[in-house]
């Protein structure tokens, strides 16, 4: 349980004992009244263990299942999108369609700039939200899968090295993996993963036209 629990039993047998109650019944009361407490006060902390563990596993599933897309991304980028769709029971979705059931206006809306071509979109059933994932071809060979989730997600990238840098004026996460880059930032109220950058200028110039599209 938190640290906090004992302290407050403590503090409640304190009271108890300075109220200096004369009659039976106020005793048995005070006494009934304590035990209920601390067995609150137990099942909180037990909730909390219990929550902290959930959570944990979470974390590093997360972070093996991600992994793993990242290794094989880098060689096989179908592949790896492919079991990422898997583990996540993630199901296909035209762009124009996913607004209605994200509730929010995806980034992705507007498209890519000309030199990319729209490959595939789908919704995952992440632990972290129900995340958007699109893929799009380079007209000049490689893929870039683009993510966008409620919440930054640190996890994803595990013990990898990581710098930051202003890509357009936001302050961008980046991550070199396997002869590419994964790049992180916020937009609006949410935040935006790519993964397949060739580079920081790469990321810069998505940043760019995300920004330029922002509201709209």
């Amino acid at each position: 349980p938190p640290r906090h629990v004992w302290p407050r039993i403590a503090a409640q047998l304190s009271a108890n004992q300075a109220g200096g109650e004369s009659s039976t019944a106020r005793p048995r009361r005070s006494r009934r009244a304590m035990l209920l407490s601390v067995s609150v006060l137990l099942l909180i902390g037990l909730a909390w263990a219990v929550n902290s563990h959930w959570h944990d596993h979470q974390d590093h599933e997360m972070v093996e299942n991600f992994g793993r897309f990242l290794d094989t991304f880098g060689q096989t980028p179908d592949a790896a999108v492919e079991d990422l769709v898997h583990i996540y029971s993630g199901r296909p979705i035209a762009i124009a369609d996913a607004a209605r059931e994200l509730k929010y206006q995806p980034v992705v809306t507007h498209g890519l700039p000309d030199d990319y071509d729209l490959a595939q979109a789908c919704l995952l059933k992440m632990p972290c939200c129900l995340c958007l994932e699109v893929c799009y071809h380079r007209k000049s060979g490689g893929m870039i899968c683009v993510f966008e989730h409620n919440d930054a997600q640190p996890a994803w990238f595990g013990n990898r090295p990581a710098s930051s840098k202003v890509c357009s004026g936001k302050p961008t996460r980046l991550v070199p993996v396997d002869g590419h880059l994964a790049a992180t930032w916020q937009h609006d109220r949410r935040h935006i993963t790519v993964i397949g950058a060739k580079d920081a200028d790469e990321v810069a110039r998505l940043v760019e036209h995300f920004e330029r599209h922002r509201g709209l």
